[in-house]
């Protein structure tokens, strides 16, 4: 699940309990998982740090190895077999 930031209250005697509603909704959706769910993408990152971790489309950007699971070496992307 991704967080989404729900609207914030005009009334700011409303924040408090938006505020509490906002911290569950992100513990939630960053919280235990049983699996980690990476988005495809076709362009590579802009900025790549060192241990980042894609999935590449293969098409618009391909890595080096076609479409899969990569990671950042600091140099170059890395594929995961």
């Amino acid at each position: 699940m991704k967080y989404q930031p729900g609207h914030v209250p005009e009334q700011t005697q409303g924040y408090k309990a938006w505020l509490v509603g906002e911290l569950r909704r992100i513990s939630n959706a960053i919280g235990p998982s049983e699996f980690l769910q990476i988005d495809p993408i076709d362009v590579e990152p802009a900025k790549p740090a060192q241990g980042m971790i894609a999935f590449a489309v293969g098409v618009n950007w391909n890595p080096g190895a076609g479409a899969g699971l990569y990671v950042y070496n600091g140099i170059s992307w890395d594929k995961v077999n």
